[in-house]
């Protein structure tokens, strides 16, 4: 087969397909008229007009800006196994703090010791992130205190009973409840502690106890409200009416949400009550988290950024890297296809697909730009490039194939897709350009069988 710079003698070269220049014109110039502000935003997005249709609109309780802050510090530790050292702590809080997150949650047990001393090693690296510190006693708010916190998410349970076993300290009655959240709000703004206040597994609660505690730490002097659903056990609707029941009870008070993935419906519940007017949100980088995770951070901050047209504040260019960090930290994986900052997140191995972005427009089929969130774009080889793939390969790695070779070229590719079921390196592409695929093969026969 010929080499770099040769080109066929006898044979027709196979040229990568093109579509006809009056169609991608065509194309080209039907789609112009798509990209438009707000729903395109160049180097950013392009989503669809419809989103901004009259009768599609969000509704008018969205707020222009939403604060998310970062937990993945504290629920990273939750998950089995992992346990973070303060330099890491540190690291982890410089990262964010250079992706625009405003606040962080860095440990779980702010009463135990090497938790303080991981607070403590953060605000002495100066970075210009708030810490936040659930406290559910006076003693846990005088040790965030000293510790550097600047935030205490002062956590109450949603009921008498689940207050006992959470803390350990028996309460009987709603209004039991009530009296200490308003007494541990009243130490920490003594302590000059921005205070938050918490109804933590909030989906057990009563609605009567919902709106109770509301009016109490509005009056208070709370500086938010959180609606905690730790057990995921709130869908989008009633989420929704909850954050509504809250902003009417206790106007001007801004509301937060923590909430797990159990469902497969975090990001769900999270818009239904972003629509209702909620302004703060929990989340972690790559939606880690005890039991099935948390609302993930970049998804989330692209989604209402590009859909809602809300500030989140967060450097989207540093999603890439974040996540790659916290899957470091983690020992934990995400999939290639995880939205936004897989390694395959922008990646398609279908030939109509490719040749549309190619020759078309690089929104062609995804609407995020890649270079938008710290990621990169990819047309790897697949069952499905078919000729274009295998010729735009071969005239990067240098190959020029003839129309007789394509064929059977492809046929191997395809064998070799079968057998392998993953992507193929150019290493691999070579050999198979030069009629070496029998190597391959024997290679993986001589492999020890996956488990």
């Amino acid at each position: 087969m010929p080499g770099s710079g040769e080109l066929p003698s006898t044979q027709e070269r196979a040229t990568v397909p093109r579509r006809d220049d009056d169609l991608v014109r065509l194309a080209r110039e039907d789609l112009r008229t798509l990209r438009k502000a707000p729903w395109f935003q160049e180097g950013r997005w392009s989503i669809s007009p419809t989103n901004f249709l009259a009768e599609t609109k969000a509704p008018l309780a969205v707020p222009p800006r939403v604060q998310l802050n970062d937990i993945t510090g504290r629920v990273i530790e939750q998950m089995p196994g992992i346990a973070l050292t303060v330099q890491e702590k540190v690291h982890l809080a410089r990262a964010l703090s250079d992706a625009g997150v405003p606040e962080m949650q860095p440990v779980q047990n702010i009463h135990l010791r090497r938790m303080r001393e991981h607070v403590e090693g953060i605000r002495d690296a100066g970075l210009p992130i708030r810490l936040a510190v659930l406290c559910s006693t006076e003693d846990d708010l005088q040790v965030a205190s000293a510790s550097g916190a600047h935030v205490a998410e002062i956590t109450i349970q949603g009921r008498p009973s689940l207050y006992s076993t959470y803390t350990g300290r028996r309460a009987t009655s709603n209004d039991e409840l009530l009296k200490r959240g308003r007494h541990l709000i009243a130490v920490a703004k003594g302590l000059r502690l921005s205070a938050r206040a918490d109804i933590n597994d909030v989906g057990y609660s009563d609605i009567e106890y919902v709106r109770d505690f509301a009016k109490m730490a509005a009056e208070a002097g709370a500086d938010s409200i959180y609606l905690a659903d730790s057990s995921a056990s709130l869908g989008p609707r009633a989420m929704g009416y909850l954050v509504g029941l809250v902003r009417s009870v206790a106007p001007g008070v801004p509301i937060g949400l923590h909430l797990h993935n159990d469902f497969n419906l975090a990001a769900t519940v999270a818009i239904s009550a972003l629509e209702a007017g909620a302004e703060i949100f929990d989340v972690s980088v790559n939606g880690v988290g005890e039991k099935a995770g948390q609302l993930d951070l970049a998804p989330f901050a692209v989604s209402v950024e590009a859909f809602y047209q809300v500030q989140t504040g967060i450097r989207l260019d540093r999603m890439y890297e974040l996540s790659k960090l916290v899957q470091d930290l983690s020992r934990i994986p995400i999939p290639p296809v995880f939205p936004v900052v897989g390694d395959r997140a922008f990646a398609s191995a279908v030939m109509n697909v490719q040749m549309g972005e190619v020759y078309v427009d690089p929104y062609y089929l995804h609407s995020i730009n890649p270079e938008c969130v710290g990621n990169r774009r990819d047309l790897p080889l697949g069952r499905h490039t078919r000729e274009f793939g295998l010729l735009r390969k071969a005239d990067e790695l240098g190959y020029a194939l003839t129309i007789d070779q394509v064929p059977p070229a492809l046929e191997d590719l395809d064998d070799w897709f079968e057998l392998h079921k993953r992507p193929i390196t150019d290493s691999e592409v070579i050999r198979i350009l030069k009629g070496r695929r029998a190597e391959l093969v024997r290679a993986a026969s001589a492999a020890p069988a996956r488990q």
